[in-house]
């Protein structure tokens, strides 16, 4: 298989994958009419803009924690397990932790069964800006 090719398998499944997610969220709303909370993931910048989010959440409760597990992650931000590997359990939670490791956020400790994360200097700064907000009772006034 080809570079080109293998490209364009991968890009295939991840629209597959689209789909199917904008399936379940359709399914859920036809269950709950009131589900409105997000819009369908086809809005490329409102995914980043979550994606960002849930990033500064868990840079957030890395330092609150000092040093976390994958499956600590996947119980505190409710991610789902089993889906879409069933051999990796935390597999959303290690996609987010091993992107953040190439970002230079985090590091990661192999010296024992499970991997062990913490922030680096990098990330504790990149969470101090979110935090310093949270903490201001006005934030939502704040204008830069």
């Amino acid at each position: 298989m080809t570079n080109e090719e293998l490209i364009q398998k991968l890009i295939g499944e991840a629209n597959i994958l689209r789909e199917q997610a904008n399936n379940l969220i359709a399914l859920s709303r036809e269950i709950n009419p009131h589900f409105i909370r997000d819009e369908y993931i086809d809005d490329i910048d409102r995914d980043r803009e979550h994606v960002a989010n849930l990033e500064n959440r868990i840079l957030m409760y890395i330092e609150y924690r000092d040093q976390v597990t994958a499956k600590e992650i996947t119980d505190r931000f409710d991610f789902p397990t089993g889906y879409p590997s069933h051999e990796n359990e935390t597999m959303i939670a290690h996609v987010f932790l091993n992107n953040m490791l190439r970002l230079g956020y985090l590091r990661r400790y192999e010296d024992e069964g499970e991997y062990r994360w913490s922030l680096t200097a990098q990330g504790s700064e990149r969470c101090k800006l979110p935090i310093l907000l949270e903490k201001n009772p006005h934030w939502e006034e704040l204008f830069f």
